[in-house]
């Protein structure tokens, strides 16, 4: 009888931790799981499909996916680029190659809310959406100066 409760209580202990692991496919309770805002959901698809576009260089498809003014760094300074031009005359310093490899490289389980809205890993991205719904969400803040591990050297 000790027999049967302990391999039943093994079993049960493999069947709770198979739920939880990334081995059998991506638990809904990885995603979200750092306290964030309710609508964490939505802003890790928001930021999926941001992440498609960036890395697929669609830049139309990101340009639609920003809320202009979008902050950035340009000469070493913060300023606002202010539309859909001024973003495509600078799309390659403002989407350079470190901050393309660290969207493409960041997980949807880093995704974190508070309340200026949500970044993911280091801060590389920024977004939010507006506060009358029902608004998409969209990028606010790019960090184009920072330096993100295994994406270049040190700028």
């Amino acid at each position: 009888m000790k027999s049967i409760f302990c391999e039943l209580l093994i079993c049960a202990f493999v069947f709770a931790v198979a739920g939880q692991s990334s081995v059998f496919g991506e638990s809904r309770d990885e995603i979200c799981s750092i306290p964030s805002r309710p609508n964490c959901r939505q802003a890790v698809a928001a930021f999926e499909a941001f992440q498609k576009a960036v890395t697929n260089d669609e830049r139309d498809v990101v340009a639609s996916m920003v809320r202009f003014p979008l902050r950035v760094r340009l000469g070493g300074k913060s300023t606002f680029i202010r539309d859909k031009s001024q973003l495509f005359g600078h799309y390659d310093i403002v989407f350079d190659s470190s901050v393309k490899c660290a969207i493409a490289h960041a997980n949807k389980t880093q995704v974190r809310g508070n309340s200026r809205g949500f970044t993911v890993d280091d801060g590389v991205v920024w977004w939010e959406r507006s506060h009358s719904p029902p608004s998409s969400f969209k990028a606010i803040r790019v960090d184009n100066t920072a330096f993100y591990h295994g994406c270049g050297e040190p700028k």
